[in-house]
C-alpha cells in the first residue's frame, strides 16, 4: 500500500474486518491512469494475476517487477493462511489456492517474456 502511494500517488485506505471502505476518488483515478497506460500484453497478464491475487496493487507491483509471483501470492493469502492455521485446513480452499498460485506464476512468466 505504501508502495502504491509512493509510486503512483494512490493513497488507499485500509481497514480491518470484512466490510469494505470507500476509497478516495483521487487514489482510484491514479490507479486508473496506471492501468490505462499499460501495454496490451501487460493488461493481459494483469487480467490473470489481479483476480487470482484479489489485489490490483499486488498485480501492479508484480508487473513493475517489485514482487515476484511467490511473494505477491504469499502476501495476497496472509489472512487466509492465518485463518487456516487457526481453524484448520480446508481441502477445497487449498485446491483453489494451488490453482491461484499457478495462475499468478503463469502471469509472471508472461510478464517477463513481454518486457
Amino acid at each position: 500500500m505504501d508502495w502504491a502511494e509512493r509510486e503512483y500517488g494512490a493513497r488507499l485506505r485500509v481497514t480491518t474486518g470484512v466490510m469494505p471502505v470507500v476509497q478516495d476518488s483521487s487514489a482510484l483515478a491514479a490507479l486508473v491512469q496506471v492501468v490505462v497506460a499499460q501495454a496490451p500484453p501487460v493488461l493481459a497478464a494483469l487480467g490473470v494475476a489481479v483476480p487470482a491475487l484479489g489485489s490490483l496493487v499486488l498485480g501492479l507491483a508484480m508487473a513493475a517487477f517489485r514482487l515476484d509471483a511467490a511473494s505477491a501470492f504469499g502476501l495476497a493469502g496472509l489472512d487466509e493462511s492465518f485463518q487456516a492455521e487457526l481453524w484448520g485446513r480446508d481441502p477445497a480452499a487449498e485446491e483453489r489456492r494451488r490453482r491461484g498460485a499457478a495462475e499468478v506464476t503463469v502471469a509472471a512468466q508472461f510478464l517477463r517474456l513481454v518486457r
